[in-house]
Protein backbone atom coordinates (compact mmCIF):
# COMPACT_ATOMS: atom_id res chain seq x y z
CA UNK A 1 0.00 0.00 0.00
CA UNK A 2 2.84 2.29 0.92
CA UNK A 3 4.64 1.57 -3.05
CA UNK A 4 1.30 2.22 -4.53
CA UNK A 5 -0.49 5.03 -2.72
CA UNK A 6 -1.56 8.03 -4.88
CA UNK A 7 -1.38 11.51 -4.34
CA UNK A 8 -4.79 13.09 -3.44
CA UNK A 9 -5.54 16.58 -4.39
CA UNK A 10 -8.90 18.26 -4.06
CA UNK A 11 -9.90 21.98 -5.38
CA UNK A 12 -12.06 22.91 -2.67
CA UNK A 13 -12.97 26.70 -4.32
CA UNK A 14 -12.97 25.23 -8.14
CA UNK A 15 -15.19 23.73 -10.28
CA UNK A 16 -14.00 20.49 -12.32
CA UNK A 17 -15.03 22.23 -15.87
CA UNK A 18 -12.22 25.27 -14.10
CA UNK A 19 -9.91 23.49 -13.08
CA UNK A 20 -9.20 20.89 -15.54
CA UNK A 21 -8.43 23.67 -17.78
CA UNK A 22 -4.90 24.44 -15.72
CA UNK A 23 -3.14 21.74 -16.76
CA UNK A 24 -0.80 21.74 -13.31
CA UNK A 25 -1.22 22.37 -10.07
CA UNK A 26 0.64 26.01 -9.32
CA UNK A 27 1.65 27.12 -6.05
CA UNK A 28 0.90 30.65 -4.93
CA UNK A 29 4.65 31.31 -5.59
CA UNK A 30 4.88 29.80 -9.13
CA UNK A 31 1.38 32.17 -9.36
CA UNK A 32 3.52 34.91 -8.68
CA UNK A 33 1.82 36.17 -5.57
CA UNK A 34 3.52 38.41 -3.12
CA UNK A 35 5.86 36.36 -1.15
CA UNK A 36 3.85 36.52 2.46
CA UNK A 37 5.66 36.80 6.01
CA UNK A 38 5.72 34.15 8.83
CA UNK A 39 7.02 30.65 8.86
CA UNK A 40 3.23 28.95 7.66
CA UNK A 41 2.18 31.40 5.35
CA UNK A 42 5.67 31.04 3.05
CA UNK A 43 5.22 27.19 3.80
CA UNK A 44 1.37 27.72 2.12
CA UNK A 45 2.78 30.13 -0.47
CA UNK A 46 5.94 27.86 -1.57
CA UNK A 47 4.41 24.35 -2.33
CA UNK A 48 1.70 22.07 -3.88
CA UNK A 49 -0.39 20.51 -1.32
CA UNK A 50 -1.88 17.28 -1.43
CA UNK A 51 -2.06 13.86 0.85
CA UNK A 52 -1.06 10.59 0.66
CA UNK A 53 -4.51 9.24 1.71
CA UNK A 54 -7.96 9.80 1.43
CA UNK A 55 -9.05 13.39 0.46
CA UNK A 56 -9.29 14.96 4.18
CA UNK A 57 -9.91 18.57 2.83
CA UNK A 58 -12.92 20.14 4.68
CA UNK A 59 -14.34 23.87 4.83
CA UNK A 60 -18.18 25.43 4.89
CA UNK A 61 -17.13 27.21 1.59
CA UNK A 62 -16.00 24.00 -0.37
CA UNK A 63 -17.53 24.57 -4.04
CA UNK A 64 -15.09 21.45 -5.45
CA UNK A 65 -17.11 18.62 -7.34
CA UNK A 66 -13.83 16.01 -8.02
CA UNK A 67 -11.17 14.77 -6.59
CA UNK A 68 -8.00 14.49 -8.32
CA UNK A 69 -5.94 11.43 -7.84
CA UNK A 70 -1.81 12.02 -9.02
CA UNK A 71 -0.08 8.68 -9.63
CA UNK A 72 2.35 7.25 -7.39
CA UNK A 73 5.61 7.88 -9.71
CA UNK A 74 4.99 11.80 -9.34
CA UNK A 75 7.21 11.63 -6.33
CA UNK A 76 10.42 10.74 -9.02
CA UNK A 77 12.89 13.64 -8.82
CA UNK A 78 10.43 16.08 -7.06
CA UNK A 79 11.53 18.39 -4.46
CA UNK A 80 9.52 18.70 -1.23
CA UNK A 81 8.39 17.07 1.87
CA UNK A 82 6.05 15.37 3.72
CA UNK A 83 4.37 14.77 7.29
CA UNK A 84 2.16 12.46 9.28
CA UNK A 85 -0.60 14.72 9.95
CA UNK A 86 -2.04 18.09 8.14
CA UNK A 87 -0.12 21.00 8.98
CA UNK A 88 -3.01 23.25 9.00
CA UNK A 89 -4.13 22.27 12.02
CA UNK A 90 -1.08 23.74 13.70
CA UNK A 91 -1.71 27.30 12.08
CA UNK A 92 -3.56 30.41 13.47
CA UNK A 93 -6.04 31.63 13.88
CA UNK A 94 -7.27 28.42 15.11
CA UNK A 95 -5.01 25.58 15.74
CA UNK A 96 -6.47 22.18 16.18
CA UNK A 97 -3.71 20.18 17.08
CA UNK A 98 -3.31 19.01 20.59
CA UNK A 99 -1.73 19.51 22.92
CA UNK A 100 0.53 21.90 20.44
CA UNK A 101 -2.38 24.14 19.69
CA UNK A 102 -1.86 26.01 22.89
CA UNK A 103 1.53 26.77 22.31
CA UNK A 104 3.36 29.83 20.96
CA UNK A 105 3.60 29.69 17.00
CA UNK A 106 7.13 29.41 17.06
CA UNK A 107 6.58 26.05 18.82
CA UNK A 108 4.74 25.00 16.39
CA UNK A 109 6.51 26.11 13.43
CA UNK A 110 9.53 23.81 15.76
CA UNK A 111 7.17 20.81 15.85
CA UNK A 112 6.05 20.53 12.47
CA UNK A 113 9.94 20.92 11.41
CA UNK A 114 11.24 17.87 13.71
CA UNK A 115 8.18 16.22 12.33
CA UNK A 116 8.87 16.27 8.88
CA UNK A 117 11.19 14.66 6.41
CA UNK A 118 12.76 15.25 2.88
CA UNK A 119 9.98 13.66 -0.45
CA UNK A 120 13.17 11.98 -1.45
CA UNK A 121 12.90 8.16 0.26
CA UNK A 122 9.74 9.07 2.10
CA UNK A 123 7.21 5.70 0.96
CA UNK A 124 10.10 3.65 3.00
CA UNK A 125 9.06 6.29 5.90
CA UNK A 126 5.63 5.71 5.32
CA UNK A 127 5.32 2.17 5.54
CA UNK A 128 7.24 1.85 8.70
CA UNK A 129 4.54 4.38 9.92
CA UNK A 130 1.65 2.13 8.70
CA UNK A 131 3.04 -1.21 10.68
CA UNK A 132 3.77 0.65 13.40
CA UNK A 133 0.69 2.90 13.76
CA UNK A 134 -1.62 0.10 12.59
CA UNK A 135 -2.40 -3.28 13.81
CA UNK A 136 -4.27 -3.46 10.01
CA UNK A 137 -2.14 -1.10 7.82
CA UNK A 138 -5.39 -1.11 5.72
CA UNK A 139 -7.23 0.72 8.26
CA UNK A 140 -5.42 3.73 7.28
CA UNK A 141 -7.91 4.30 4.33
CA UNK A 142 -10.66 4.44 6.71
CA UNK A 143 -13.44 7.29 5.82
CA UNK A 144 -16.27 6.90 8.55
CA UNK A 145 -18.42 10.15 8.32
CA UNK A 146 -17.33 10.87 11.91
CA UNK A 147 -13.95 12.27 10.82
CA UNK A 148 -12.78 12.29 14.82
CA UNK A 149 -13.12 8.38 14.67
CA UNK A 150 -12.12 7.27 11.21
CA UNK A 151 -8.80 5.50 10.94
CA UNK A 152 -8.08 6.03 14.52
CA UNK A 153 -4.71 4.76 14.95
CA UNK A 154 -3.57 2.04 17.78
CA UNK A 155 -0.46 4.04 18.73
CA UNK A 156 1.10 7.26 17.53
CA UNK A 157 4.22 8.87 16.82
CA UNK A 158 4.21 10.84 19.38
CA UNK A 159 1.93 9.34 21.33
CA UNK A 160 0.49 12.46 22.39
CA UNK A 161 -1.22 12.73 19.28
CA UNK A 162 -3.40 9.82 19.95
CA UNK A 163 -3.48 10.87 23.45
CA UNK A 164 -5.44 14.66 22.42
CA UNK A 165 -7.05 14.00 19.39
CA UNK A 166 -9.58 12.06 17.68
CA UNK A 167 -11.93 10.59 19.86
CA UNK A 168 -9.68 10.95 22.79
CA UNK A 169 -9.57 14.42 21.64
CA UNK A 170 -13.66 15.15 21.76
CA UNK A 171 -14.02 13.11 25.33
CA UNK A 172 -11.61 15.62 26.84
CA UNK A 173 -12.16 18.91 24.53
CA UNK A 174 -15.33 18.54 22.49
CA UNK A 175 -16.23 18.24 19.27
CA UNK A 176 -14.26 21.06 17.33
CA UNK A 177 -11.44 21.65 19.48
CA UNK A 178 -8.79 19.03 18.37
CA UNK A 179 -8.03 17.60 15.82
CA UNK A 180 -9.84 14.88 13.39
CA UNK A 181 -9.25 12.41 10.79
CA UNK A 182 -6.40 14.82 9.46
CA UNK A 183 -4.15 14.19 12.68
CA UNK A 184 -3.07 10.87 11.01
CA UNK A 185 -3.41 12.11 7.42
CA UNK A 186 0.06 12.29 5.66
CA UNK A 187 0.63 15.68 3.72
CA UNK A 188 2.50 15.78 0.61
CA UNK A 189 4.26 19.12 -0.24
CA UNK A 190 5.77 19.50 -3.39
CA UNK A 191 8.25 22.81 -4.36
CA UNK A 192 7.36 22.37 -8.24
CA UNK A 193 4.49 22.61 -10.16
CA UNK A 194 2.44 19.57 -10.55
CA UNK A 195 1.21 18.31 -14.20
CA UNK A 196 -2.18 17.00 -14.97
CA UNK A 197 -0.27 14.47 -17.10
CA UNK A 198 0.43 12.85 -13.72
CA UNK A 199 -3.45 12.17 -13.19
CA UNK A 200 -4.14 8.88 -12.48
CA UNK A 201 -7.82 8.72 -11.53
CA UNK A 202 -10.81 11.62 -11.49
CA UNK A 203 -13.22 10.86 -8.68
CA UNK A 204 -17.16 12.96 -9.30
CA UNK A 205 -20.68 12.37 -9.36
CA UNK A 206 -22.04 9.58 -11.19
CA UNK A 207 -23.95 12.02 -13.60
CA UNK A 208 -20.57 13.84 -14.15
CA UNK A 209 -18.87 10.68 -15.44
CA UNK A 210 -19.88 11.19 -19.37
CA UNK A 211 -18.80 15.14 -18.69
CA UNK A 212 -15.37 14.39 -17.04
CA UNK A 213 -14.48 12.31 -19.88
CA UNK A 214 -15.25 14.48 -22.56
CA UNK A 215 -13.38 17.44 -20.64
CA UNK A 216 -10.25 15.64 -20.97
CA UNK A 217 -10.47 13.92 -24.15
CA UNK A 218 -11.05 17.63 -25.55
CA UNK A 219 -7.48 18.76 -23.88
CA UNK A 220 -4.30 18.00 -25.35
CA UNK A 221 -2.72 17.89 -22.02
CA UNK A 222 -4.43 14.00 -21.36
CA UNK A 223 -3.21 13.13 -25.06
CA UNK A 224 -2.42 10.03 -24.86
CA UNK A 225 -2.62 9.53 -21.33
CA UNK A 226 -5.05 6.91 -19.61
CA UNK A 227 -7.19 8.32 -16.81
CA UNK A 228 -9.81 6.37 -15.18
CA UNK A 229 -12.81 7.71 -13.74
CA UNK A 230 -14.35 6.65 -10.15
CA UNK A 231 -18.02 7.61 -9.68
CA UNK A 232 -19.77 8.28 -6.22
CA UNK A 233 -22.56 6.01 -5.20
CA UNK A 234 -25.93 6.57 -7.55
CA UNK A 235 -27.95 9.63 -6.18
CA UNK A 236 -25.28 11.07 -4.00
CA UNK A 237 -23.51 14.97 -4.77
CA UNK A 238 -20.24 15.73 -5.27
CA UNK A 239 -19.39 17.79 -2.08
CA UNK A 240 -16.06 17.80 0.28
CA UNK A 241 -17.39 14.98 2.52
CA UNK A 242 -19.22 12.80 -0.15
CA UNK A 243 -15.88 12.26 -1.81
CA UNK A 244 -14.02 12.35 1.37
CA UNK A 245 -16.28 9.40 2.25
CA UNK A 246 -16.06 7.43 -0.85
CA UNK A 247 -12.06 8.03 -1.04
CA UNK A 248 -11.45 5.43 0.98
CA UNK A 249 -12.81 3.13 -1.45
CA UNK A 250 -11.55 4.82 -4.46
CA UNK A 251 -7.60 4.21 -3.04
CA UNK A 252 -8.49 0.81 -2.58
CA UNK A 253 -9.40 0.31 -6.37
CA UNK A 254 -6.44 2.39 -7.18
CA UNK A 255 -4.12 1.20 -4.71
CA UNK A 256 -4.77 -2.50 -5.48
CA UNK A 257 -4.74 -5.64 -2.97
Amino acid sequence: MAAEMPFTHFPARTRLETAIQWERLLSSKDLDVAQPSGDFEQLRWSHVFAYAGPSCYYSHHSAGDAVLYFRPSLDAGQQGSVAPFDSGSLEEPTPKLKPWAERSLAERWAFLQAESHPLAGWRARFQEWLTYCYEDPARYLETLPDRYAAATPDRTRPPDLLEHNGPEGVRKYGAGNCADRRAWIWEVRFESPVSFREIKALHVARDRVRAALDLMSRLHVFSGVNIEVIALPRGVDASADTLYEDSGRALRRLVGP
